[in-house]
């Protein structure tokens, strides 16, 4: 079961990077257009909860950090989608995953 649990792992966080590079590349061709700011708050209610899923699905401690790392690179890399602005969105969003974890 353990060998099972360390596969997943491995395979969450092969899909959240192939999932993350197309979403980057994606947004690096086209132009973002301005959304609302509840699109950040949903965004961090959604990796806060990402979290709490992983502990509970007893994901390997290395499979839950290296999520957590593609998550918060992948955050950072966004460009800024809100009127928020650059620095806040990616801090909510890192913020809201870390109290997850």
């Amino acid at each position: 079961q353990q060998r099972a649990r360390v596969l997943f792992g491995r395979v969450l966080n092969g899909v959240s990077l192939a999932c993350w590079l197309a979403f980057l590349c994606a947004l690096q061709l086209s132009l973002v257009e301005p959304s609302h700011p509840a699109l950040i708050g949903a965004g961090g209610l959604m990796m806060a909860l990402w979290g709490f899923y992983l502990r509970r699905s007893s994901i390997t401690a290395s499979s839950r950090l290296v999520s957590l790392a593609l998550n918060g690179l992948g955050f950072a890399a966004l460009p800024a989608m809100t009127p928020l602005g650059r620095p806040a969105e990616p801090l909510c969003l890192g913020g809201a995953l870390m109290l997850g974890e």
